[in-house]
């Protein structure tokens, strides 16, 4: 697996953020408990600390006003971690301006956005940002 670098190189901590947006998802490979698995095992992989979980259960992600999403992104802001990892990042954002733009807020915090099953992703490379987008179209 390719080592995926943290911006902030000091801060080896990160949050878990999972979520479902219907009872079908929760069933279906999507249940919060896989992905809550699934996130901690990339964590250890990668290296980084799990400082907190958030979980938001029947949200959609065409919305960013989800309670515990935005609980997570202002505690970013007090640079508490260095990643936010998902299992996907269709469990981050569905809008292509919401993905980008909350992108661009964490990168200025210096905070990664780590996918579990789509790690092509992550990283400032030409080709992260490529793919990046995308997936971010897919979601959408």
């Amino acid at each position: 697996m390719k080592k995926i670098t943290i911006t902030n190189t000091d801060n080896k901590y990160c949050f878990i953020y999972i979520r479902v947006s219907t009872k079908r998802q929760a069933v279906e490979g999507y249940s919060l408990e896989a992905q809550l698995k699934a996130c901690k095992e990339y964590a250890e992989k990668l290296e980084l600390t799990v400082k907190d979980i958030f979980i938001d259960g029947g949200e959609t992600a065409t919305n960013t006003d989800r309670t515990e999403f935005q609980k997570m992104l202002n505690r970013c802001e007090d640079h508490e971690v260095g990643a936010i990892i998902v299992i996907q990042t269709d469990r981050f954002a569905r809008e292509e301006t919401d993905h980008f733009l909350l992108k661009d807020k964490l990168r200025k915090l210096g905070v990664v956005l780590c996918s579990v099953n789509q790690p092509m992703t992550s990283g400032d490379s030409p080709e992260a940002h490529l793919m990046d987008g995308i997936i971010a179209s897919i979601n959408a």
